[in-house]
């Protein structure tokens, strides 16, 4: 499988021509503040492995009703520039 690192992502929109590419992912924010159940929307295949490592390798506030955190899914907009 061809996969590229974060280093590389940037790369990819200058090779399309454009100022930056979107990557769309709907995930669920757990009420523990993780990611998981990311499903790719719009994309580039080579950025997603990257994109994915960095939405998961981060720490989010969830969403809170009746003062308790809930899981809430989630729909992310990724701009890869050049």
């Amino acid at each position: 499988m061809n996969q590229m690192t974060r280093q590389q992502a940037p790369g990819l929109a200058r090779q399309h021509g454009r100022a930056f590419v979107a990557q769309h992912l709907r995930c669920v924010i757990t009420a523990a503040g993780t990611v998981e159940g990311c499903e790719v929307l719009k994309g580039l295949p080579l950025a997603d492995a990257a994109v994915l490592a960095a939405l998961r390798g981060r720490q989010y506030r969830p969403a809170q009703v009746a003062g308790r955190a809930v899981s809430v899914r989630h729909l992310f907009t990724i701009k890869i520039k050049r």
